[in-house]
């Protein structure tokens, strides 16, 4: 009996392309939560109000463990308190290891004050970010506070200081910014809004 090869199966596509897979040393991720809100006023400050949201399935299904360098890779994943849960079940779903973590604390314009944000409970004036990892990614800095104190900005806008702070993780490696709203020299960009803050001038040279 003569036994027939087995056929080539095409590789799995890639969801994060135009990005390269196995090539940066950072990923920075600030998926489009979609979280239930409990009235009207909740609801007019929601994400949904200002940018397209995911499902939860859908962002646990980003080929986040395919970008990184076969050095590893860090990822720096934004939450938010209602769903800081899911923010770890993101890092087992991709298969990344949880290491740390730490919060921007959201200033008011001039610096000298915490803001007084929403809440259920507690008044939020921070926003939790998850620190994990592809592999075993060098550490590059060890320098880098838990604790980003910085002006609020445009709704979902994050900080500089958070750039400057990845970028020293990244070290010599390519670094991402998916679901990025600003384009940057330095880091590939992913998403439907990555020039929303930029100036338009930027754009277009």
């Amino acid at each position: 009996m003569q036994i027939k090869p087995f056929p080539i199966l095409p590789p799995p596509t890639f969801n994060l392309a135009p990005l390269k897979e196995h090539h940066y040393g950072l990923a920075k991720i600030d998926p489009p939560w979609a979280f239930k809100t409990y009235s009207a006023k909740g609801k007019g400050k929601s994400a949904e109000q200002h940018y397209d949201t995911m499902t939860l399935e859908e962002i646990f299904e980003l080929d986040i463990e395919r970008l990184a360098h076969r050095d590893g890779m860090w990822v720096w994943l934004y939450a938010t308190a209602p769903m800081y849960d899911q923010a770890r079940e993101c890092f087992r779903r991709w298969s990344v290891t949880y290491v740390t973590q730490g919060v921007w604390v959201k200033m008011v314009k001039d610096g000298s004050k915490p803001t007084f944000g929403t809440g259920y409970a507690l008044r939020n004036c921070h926003e939790p970010f998850l620190i994990g990892k592809v592999g075993k990614p060098k550490i590059h800095a060890r320098d880098i506070r838990s604790a980003i104190l910085e002006p609020r900005r445009e709704h979902s806008r994050k900080p500089e200081q958070g750039y400057v702070e990845a970028a020293k993780m990244a070290g010599p490696y390519p670094k991402a910014d998916i679901f990025s709203r600003e384009q940057r020299p330095g880091w590939d960009s992913w998403g439907n809004e990555t020039s929303k803050f930029n100036p338009q001038q930027e754009i277009a040279a």
